[in-house]
C-alpha cells in the first residue's frame, strides 16, 4: 500500500458520506495504491453505516485501476482530533499518510497530485489548496477579494 488517506470524524455522517464518495473516485492511473481509513472519534450517529456503504463503492466500480484498495473503519474512544489522528497513523497500512477532513470534497486527481509531487521532489510532507464550499447564508457577510 502506497498511501493511507486518514479521515477523522465525529457525528458528521452526512458530510462524511460526501467526503468518502470523493475519495473513492480518486484517479490513480495505476501509478499507486491507496486505502481510506476512517477514524470514528466516538460518533453516535450513522457514521459506521456511512463507512460501510462507502466500502462497497470500490467493488461496485468493477475492479478498475482507480479507487481505493479498501475503505476501513476504526473507533478511537479518546476524544479529540490529536487522539484520532494518532489512531489513524497507528492503523494505517500505507507508506505515506494523507490527512483529509470529513467536511472536504476531493477533486478526482487530488491524491495523484500529492503523490506525484512527493515522488518527484522527495518531500516528506506535501499539501495543497483547499477551497471552501460554504452555503450562501455563510458567505453573505464575507467581503469579496
Amino acid at each position: 500500500m502506497d498511501v493511507s488517506v486518514v479521515v477523522c470524524t465525529y457525528n458528521r455522517a452526512r458530510l462524511l458520506a460526501e467526503a468518502l464518495a470523493s475519495l473513492v473516485r480518486q484517479q490513480t492511473g495505476d501509478r499507486f495504491q491507496y486505502e481510506v481509513l476512517v477514524v470514528d472519534n466516538g460518533s453516535t450517529d450513522e457514521t459506521p453505516q456511512v463507512v460501510a456503504e462507502a466500502a462497497r463503492l470500490p467493488a461496485a466500480a468493477g475492479g478498475r485501476s482507480s479507487g481505493p484498495q479498501s475503505v476501513r473503519w476504526v473507533r478511537e474512544p479518546r476524544p479529540g482530533v490529536a487522539a484520532a489522528r494518532n489512531c489513524g497513523v497507528g492503523n494505517a497500512r500505507g507508506r505515506w499518510i494523507a490527512f483529509f477532513d470529513d467536511d472536504q470534497i476531493a477533486e478526482p486527481d487530488w491524491l495523484a497530485h500529492l503523490v506525484e509531487v512527493a515522488r518527484r521532489t522527495g518531500a516528506a510532507c506535501v499539501g495543497g489548496t483547499v477551497r471552501l464550499q460554504l452555503p450562501d447564508s455563510v458567505t453573505a457577510g464575507l467581503p469579496a477579494i
